[in-house]
């Protein structure tokens, strides 16, 4: 079998942060509670891919940069320069990164954490300002108007009442200052009772800065995550990956390329609200949901200033492609329950075919609250979208 060629994204971070950025990308499990609950979560999402930030530097846990999954990394034609700052849990990262800015790193946080203000260290973008950018009941002040869905802001004691003012369908969606993410806040209310469900779970939630976001909803034809680039160099348009989405309009993952190419107009409208965010002192990457509704209309439905789960899908995607004819790339993300010693070992075909790009592992077993298994995130490449379905299944039947 013939060797890959090196894969290399079409930009790396580094070309745009200063050199001596590192990105702190854990969550506080203190304020989690509108993220993902399942065991690891947090983990999986401190420890995504990382080689497309180049030499820039990351907190990472070892489960994420084992032997094993160095091997899937060079099979692939990967190149790891990142710095990894090792941690072992979520209390260290903070003094660890008090401890970075005073020998002269900057930091880019990637979730709002609560207790950044009883440490010294050197933001790229303020924890508050980050806060108000991914804050849902914000969007309209980062937003040009013509791109903002019609929305109104409900305070958490008459939550209950207002939802019953309200005709369904429409969204439902929880405002705050903590990270949020696998559509934990925000819920598509298809009638009365679903509305009063999701809304007594919403305020079962232990956050008394939350503010709830009654959003009319839109039968979008087409939803795209739009990645951009907000920096001094510039304001850069990474592109766009067209969400999947289930029969209860929850995201399952990401295409790109060919039909599911974004149109000249998403672009457009990315670079303007980077240009919003540039002038409120952000600087790093970005994610922007947006949809076409049936009368043709863009509108931008949720802001997530931080690397996003198709962020690499992004960046890889031409290259990744190209190396093997490929014109559709699918974002996946794999749960075993087998060591991940035995699901590398079976994945050795496939990903020196090219076909499947690994783009980071994760050990469970390292992790306390977890003793077995291992979560692996790649891209699925073929000729149009049932290929990729067809190598995803492939690879997630590894060891069934």
């Amino acid at each position: 079998m013939t060797k890959l060629a090196p894969l290399k994204p079409s930009w790396f971070l580094s070309d745009f942060e200063p050199e001596n950025c590192i990105y702190l990308t854990r969550a506080d499990p203190d304020a989690a509670m509108w993220l993902p609950q399942v065991p690891c979560a947090i983990d999986w999402m401190a420890c995504g891919p990382r080689t497309m930030l180049g030499t820039l530097g990351r907190f990472v846990l070892p489960a994420a940069t084992t032997p094993i999954g160095a091997q899937l990394i060079e099979w692939t034609g990967l190149t790891d320069e990142t710095r990894h700052v090792f941690y072992t849990a979520s209390s260290d990262c903070l003094g660890e990164a008090e401890k970075l800015s005073r020998e002269g790193a900057v930091l880019t946080c990637q979730h709002y954490l609560p207790r950044w203000p009883d440490y010294d260290i050197r933001w790229r973008t303020p924890p508050s300002l980050l806060a108000d950018l991914n804050n849902k009941a914000k969007l309209a002040d980062n937003v040009p108007q013509d791109l903002t869905p019609k929305r109104r802001i409900v305070a958490r004691a008459a939550l209950l009442e207002e939802i019953e003012k309200e005709k369904t369908p429409f969204a439902l969606k929880a405002g705050t200052p903590l990270s949020s993410g696998g559509a934990i806040a925000a819920c598509v209310c298809a009638t009365p009772d679903e509305a009063r469900a999701t809304a007594k779970t919403f305020l079962d939630v232990k956050d008394p800065d939350a503010s709830f976001v009654i959003e009319t909803f839109y039968p979008f034809t087409q939803t795209w995550c739009a990645n951009i680039g907000v920096y001094e160099k510039g304001r850069i348009y990474f592109g766009a990956a067209q969400q999947v989405l289930d029969d209860a309009r929850k995201q399952t993952g990401s295409l790109n390329g060919g039909p599911f190419t974004a149109p000249d107009a998403v672009r457009d409208a990315a670079l303007a609200i980077a240009e919003i965010a540039f002038d409120a002192g952000y600087r790093g990457i970005a994610g922007i949901d947006m949809g076409i509704t049936e009368d043709g209309k863009l509108l931008a439905f949720d802001l997530n200033f931080r690397m996003t789960a198709c962020t690499s899908q992004i960046l890889y995607h031409d290259n990744a492609c190209a190396r093997v004819n490929a014109a559709v790339s699918r974002n996946c993300a794999f749960n075993f329950e087998a060591p991940l010693a035995e699901v590398v070992g079976k994945l050795e075909d496939i990903v020196k075919q090219g076909v499947f790009v690994p783009l980071s592992s994760f050990d469970n077993t390292l992790r306390d609250e977890v003793t077995a298994g291992c979560r692996l995130w790649g891209l699925a490449l073929g000729a149009d979208a049932d290929e990729t379905s067809d190598v995803a299944e492939k690879v997630g039947g590894v060891c069934s």
